[in-house]
């Protein structure tokens, strides 16, 4: 487990595929990341991330995030398949907890684990170029905007955030 101010992030375990699930299948959670998956896609997704967390080398692993006593969403680490020493995090706050800042300390507390204890040198953040708030969200924290530009699974041209000390 991490620790993170008053957030606790706990590795995905089987006990969490209902709120996989409930996240996923959220309309606004997901809308900049991908169109929502059929109940089936998300089983095979959540699958695929609870048995990532078991490998001796994990190319993600997901934590779900629990604040006080809510579970407040999802946060993934994703470990750059072209360079070994980058992560980008990927966070998806539940609705009821949005625009509270619960998604920028989850994401920075991630990305200080990330760089202290992972021993990676820069940490990544993809938002769409028309999202204000995760652009905003992204400063604040101290993420650089790079010169590269990325499609999303949806097709959107995305920006790339770089963080790579504190």
């Amino acid at each position: 487990m991490i620790v993170y101010k008053d957030y606790h992030y706990l590795p995905l375990t089987e006990q969490d595929k209902a709120f996989y699930i409930s996240v996923y299948q959220d309309q606004k959670v997901m809308s900049y990341v991908m169109e929502i998956p059929d109940l089936k896609t998300c089983e095979r997704f959540f699958a695929h991330a609870v048995k990532q967390q078991q490998q001796p080398v994990p190319e993600k692993l997901v934590f779900t995030v629990k604040k006080d006593a809510d579970f407040i969403g999802l946060i993934g680490i994703y470990w750059n398949q072209q360079s070994k020493d980058a992560v980008e995090i990927g966070t998806l706050i539940k609705t009821a907890f949005q625009c509270k800042g619960y998604g920028s300390d989850t994401t920075l507390g991630l990305a200080r684990y990330a760089l202290s204890e992972l021993n990676v040198k820069q940490v990544v953040l993809i938002s769409e170029v028309g999202n204000q708030l995760a652009s905003g969200s992204a400063r604040k924290m101290g993420f650089k905007k790079s010169q590269e530009t990325e499609e999303n699974r949806l097709g959107r041209i995305c920006n790339r955030w770089v963080l790579e000390s504190f």
